[in-house]
């Protein structure tokens, strides 16, 4: 009987222990389609994960497009468009600029882990170069299993619900450059830690 409590007790704390230390953070997409649930891996790529909590929190500065002036205290991912879909590569947004160029007014270092994209609705940052230290706020999320993406990416996160809208957003009407015929609008970012 006491090694049976004892069990309980040890696997119960064992969770509270992994909760209490957040490995995870949660954030939900607010689209024009409907909403999309992230797990965030914050063990696995923290400072991708710190980062793009900051800009959607607005707990992080960033260059405001519109003035050019450094901004803290609003949330970066507001109101801005999915600027390319494709529902056998996925969908990225978080270009204040709506064209696949646009960044936050600073870059990151590439961050590394063993995690690859080997199956759908995984998340990673994009670059805006061909570079990995050109990683700023724009970001993705794969339909498919890309192992073409692990040498150049970084897996950051996954989808944990709304699969149903990433595909529906994936599959809109699209340009030669994969930009939505109709925009699709990220409205903001709610970020649970």
């Amino acid at each position: 009987m006491l090694r049976f409590i004892f069990c309980i007790i040890f696997f119960s704390s064992s969770s509270a222990f992994a909760q209490g230390n957040a490995l995870f953070a949660f954030a939900t997409l607010k689209t024009s389609e409907g909403d999309i649930r992230l797990k965030l891996y914050k063990k696995e790529a923290p400072s991708y994960v710190d980062n793009f909590v900051g800009l959607a929190n607005g707990t992080k500065q960033f260059r405001d497009v519109r003035s050019g002036k450094k901004v803290r205290d609003v949330p970066f991912y507001q109101d801005m468009i999915f600027h390319k879909v494709h529902p056998k590569l996925g969908i990225q947004t978080g270009c204040p600029w709506g064209n696949g160029k646009g960044w936050p007014g600073y870059t990151l270092k590439g961050e590394k882990n063993s995690l690859k994209f080997d199956k759908p609705y995984l998340v990673g940052m994009a670059r805006i170069k061909d570079d990995d230290n050109s990683v700023g706020s724009q970001f993705f999320i794969t339909t498919e299993k890309a192992p073409h993406l692990d040498e150049n990416y970084t897996v950051m996160g996954e989808v944990d619900r709304g699969f149903a809208i990433v595909d529906k957003i994936s599959r809109a009407p699209r340009d030669a450059m994969m930009k939505p015929l109709r925009p699709i609008q990220l409205k903001r970012i709610v970020v649970e830690e």
